[in-house]
């Protein structure tokens, strides 16, 4: 349904285990394509980088765009464990958002931080917002966070 899709950006290098970076997508740019320099500057840098999708582009956001995210990096890790991935390290985790998913990343860092996800080392949140077309699609982001704590025990 397009929520819980991801893209994994690395170099395919052998050699040393490479950190792992989320980087979470502002409301409009569901492709990574839209952050292309900045994600290839990150992966330059020895990191893996997994983008996230926490909503469709046809669907309104919703109060489970935190936890689409998380399903979308949980099932992006499981994949980076398949052949054909560069090794990660998963000591060194980190999480990116900008806008929409600046709020999306907090969220993940405080209440699933060695959950369901490696423990955060790193979190940036750039111009935390959105850019939701109605209110009540901002109060469904912004609301996410309060809902999380259950959610996430009845998800796992």
């Amino acid at each position: 349904d397009g929520r819980t899709g991801y893209w994994i950006v690395e170099r395919l290098q052998a050699g040393k285990p490479r950190p792992v970076s989320v980087f979470n997508h502002s409301w409009g740019a569901s492709s990574p394509d839209a952050f292309g320099d900045w994600i290839a500057h990150i992966v330059r840098g020895g990191n893996i980088v997994i983008y996230p999708q926490w909503r469709s582009i046809l669907q309104p956001a919703s109060q489970n765009a935190t936890l689409n995210a998380i399903d979308s990096v949980e099932a992006a890790l499981k994949e980076l464990t398949r052949k054909g991935h560069d090794k990660t390290d998963l000591s060194h985790f980190a999480i990116v958002g900008h806008l929409d998913g600046g709020i999306i990343s907090a969220n993940m860092a405080a209440v699933d931080s060695g959950r369901r996800l490696p423990i955060v080392s790193a979190l940036m949140v750039v111009n935390p917002g959105n850019m939701m077309k109605t209110p009540r699609e901002r109060v469904a982001l912004y609301h996410s966070l309060a809902l999380l704590p259950g959610a996430l025990e009845h998800r796992q």
